[in-house]
């Protein structure tokens, strides 16, 4: 782990001008998984899908700059170490870093090439994926129309929707998906055919049919080997035969970071602070060991760690996000806003204890099969 990242780890990539249109950038950017944007021949940043489905969700407009999709995530050289990249790409949800040597970007170290590095250093072996993936699987119904699968994926703040049909799996959709989607109309479509076609779109229509599924029982290697010959982010989980989950990259990541925290409070990952707000770490994590232990106590669970995610907009309002492991069950995820700092993270405990006392395998929104869940199965 604390190795250097070995020259080999590098792939290459494309690099465009920041005013260079987005539409110009979109087949790149699916041929490498990341580009390098520059402003005036600095590194301005990278564009990869999800950067672009986040700003450009069903909105993408041939005039718009590649520059406003980039991300300046941390460059790496051939003196950062394999733990110090694994941790950038928890953090930050990229599929790729830019690699810096002898003072300039020669390319970039894409996701797939730390999952190998994980796979070579048996650091998830005897982990199972239950242990790892993330429930309840977000569903919709594949009669939904795009518009709902968008405001779905903005609800429940997640990056992809598991696609039911008559209560059986139907395929997986992402942001990526409908960005794509809308692209495709905008460049081919009339402004008087395009809002119609549209509106009456179907998410079956446009989602990736027949995904790739891992049982629950499997080994997290296992779902890592496919993440890597599929070159995909996620599997869906199923438990006889149904899904019961999702696990992505990012639970994998998550995952090794946790093995290597230390001390009383290993439990606890904090994330997004702003520099105002990062004297307030320590309060955070004696509130939130007071937190699990309550969650333990009355939910009758094992937390076995809570990753919080802390973000501040405009509005001086807070967002926090978390992720709460348990020692059975998988993952678990819950999102509140507030304007005090205190009373969110309340807000927050009531509502993790919710997700948890209810737990269940599938939340599915959508057409015929909206608000209904599937319970739990005994293990």
């Amino acid at each position: 782990m604390f190795e250097s990242i070995p020259e080999e780890f590098v792939s290459k990539t494309a690099t465009y001008d920041q005013k260079v249109p987005i539409t110009s950038v979109l087949d790149a950017v699916e041929r490498f998984g990341a580009v390098v944007i520059n402003n005036g021949g600095e590194y301005a940043g990278i564009v990869d899908q999800r950067a672009i489905s986040r700003k450009g969700l069903l909105r993408l407009e041939e005039g718009y700059a590649s520059g406003k999709f980039a991300r300046k995530v941390p460059v790496v050289t051939d003196t950062t170490s394999i733990g110090d990249a694994i941790n950038y790409f928890y953090h930050i949800g990229t599929k790729a870093l830019p690699y810096m040597k002898g003072g300039r970007i020669t390319g970039i170290v894409r996701r797939d090439a730390m999952l190998k590095a994980v796979l070579s250093m048996h650091l998830l072996s005897k982990v199972r994926v239950s242990k790892v993936m993330s429930t309840p699987a977000i569903a919709i119904d594949s009669d939904a129309g795009v518009e709902q699968a968008r405001s779905a994926l903005g609800e429940h703040r997640v990056n992809r929707l598991v696609v039911v049909s008559a209560g059986s799996l139907f395929g997986i959709l992402t942001g990526g998906n409908i960005t794509k989607y809308t692209a495709r109309l905008r460049g081919s479509e009339s402004r008087r055919t395009y809002p119609m076609k549209q509106q009456n779109a179907r998410v079956g229509d446009i989602c990736i049919r027949d995904p790739k599924t891992i049982d629950y029982k499997a080994g997290a290697d296992d779902a890592i080997r496919q993440f890597v010959q599929n070159n995909i982010s996620s599997l869906v989980v199923t438990r006889n035969g149904r899904p019961c989950g999702v696990v992505t990259t990012r639970d994998m990541f998550e995952s090794i970071i946790q093995g290597m925290q230390a001390g009383d409070t290993d439990r606890i990952l904090i994330t997004g602070l702003s520099r105002q707000n990062e004297e307030y770490r320590e309060e955070l994590k004696s509130s939130i060991s007071k937190m699990i232990s309550k969650i333990n106590r009355f939910a009758k669970v094992n937390v076995e760690y809570l990753a919080l995610n802390v973000k501040q907009a405009k509005s001086n309002a807070y967002e926090l996000r978390a992720r709460v492991g348990l020692e059975k069950g998988g993952t678990v995820y819950a999102s509140v806003t507030g304007f005090m700092l205190d009373r969110t993270l309340k807000s927050l405990e009531r509502m993790l204890y919710k997700v948890i006392e209810e737990k269940k395998d599938v939340l599915v929104t959508g057409a015929r099969e909206a608000d209904s869940t599937y319970d739990r199965e005994e293990e």
